[in-house]
């Protein structure tokens, strides 16, 4: 079926000939998986979920609202442009930190939900949560968890502050994939971390910038702290689980792909993590 492509203005009409519409927008296909089986299974409500791709929105229009593209920044949009015909708040635009939080106040407006956590694969990084699929469904031979798992998040902890870095020198990298740089070293996970941010920046054409963007990444690398799903992008967490499935000799199946479709099906088990977005 063919999903809908509405302007702004549409919508606008939409929710004000239906002020009872309960929509949901979100950024992408996994989210939207996610929330539906949420919905499913944790709320009585039932609302029509739909991706950021359903809406067309001028290019002039990201200008004069000072934000860049991209499908955040176009719900952003979306719930400034909708405003005052959704003061009750029943449509909802669902957002993910990213690495907003640690850069300044996350917006607020009309039925704008931040995540929790960065975004919405991150709620299910916890440590028995990674135990059971890598040694258990995976399969794999870490002999050493403890230390396995310090340098699993020691290395989604970095790959976060380069993006930290980034955003903050307001630079928009070309990210190169990071498992090239991954090797297994005495049962952790290794990271050769300064050829990655180099690589990246001169894939980026950035190359000027490396050693401004490499202390700012260890800086901010030095300040995060805590609970790991404030600090980590949750593709990384899939690819890393899928790469230390295969690398420490487990099942050969279990691609980032097959994980991600693997945390739709656990949503019902624990479906109350979602609460704040139901």
């Amino acid at each position: 079926m063919e999903m809908p492509r509405w302007t702004i203005d549409e919508l606008r009409t939409r929710y004000e000939l239906e002020p009872t519409l309960t929509d949901v927008f979100v950024e992408g296909q996994f989210d939207k998986d996610i929330l539906a089986c949420a919905y499913e299974h944790g709320s009585t409500e039932k609302r029509a979920i739909y991706t950021a791709d359903v809406v067309q929105i001028d290019k002039k229009l990201f200008e004069d609202h000072k934000l860049t593209s991209g499908n955040k920044q176009k719900l952003i949009i979306l719930c400034r442009e909708l405003s005052q015909v959704n003061q009750r708040e029943n449509v909802r635009f669902v957002v993910d930190r990213d690495v907003d939080h640690w850069l300044g106040e996350l917006e607020v407006g009309n039925g704008l939900l931040w995540t929790e956590f960065c975004d919405i694969e991150t709620y299910f990084f916890e440590e028995v949560f990674v135990g059971e699929l890598v040694n258990n469904a995976g399969k794999a031979k870490v002999k050493n968890w403890e230390r396995f798992y310090a340098s699993f998040r020691s290395t989604l902890k970095m790959l976060f502050a380069l993006r930290t870095a980034a955003r903050n020198a307001k630079l928009d990298l070309d990210y190169i994939d990071f498992e090239r740089y991954l090797s297994v070293k005495d049962g952790a996970v290794a990271l050769d971390y300064k050829t990655y941010v180099q690589r990246t920046l001169i894939n980026s054409k950035a190359a000027d910038r490396i050693d401004e963007i490499w202390k700012s990444a260890l800086e901010w690398g030095g300040k995060f702290d805590g609970d790991p799903r404030l600090f980590c992008r949750g593709h990384d967490f899939v690819i890393l689980i899928a790469w230390s499935i295969l690398k420490f000799k487990g099942a050969r199946s279990l691609s980032d792909e097959v994980i991600g479709r693997i945390l739709i099906l656990l949503v019902p088990r624990d479906v109350s993590r979602f609460a704040s977005l139901l």
